[in-house]
């Protein structure tokens, strides 16, 4: 029964996500930035 809310609930926490970066909440540098972060995982890109 998920399957047919996953969609939906993407596009939620999406823009849950929006509103609070709009309001200066900032989540953690390292998930990007740090060793085994995304940049360290797939190198940087524009």
């Amino acid at each position: 029964m998920w399957k047919g809310c996953a969609g939906a609930n993407t596009s939620r926490n999406a823009a849950f996500a929006a509103l609070l970066a709009r309001n200066g909440i900032t989540g953690p540098g390292a998930a990007f930035e740090g060793a085994g972060g995304l940049w360290h995982a797939t190198g940087r890109f524009d």
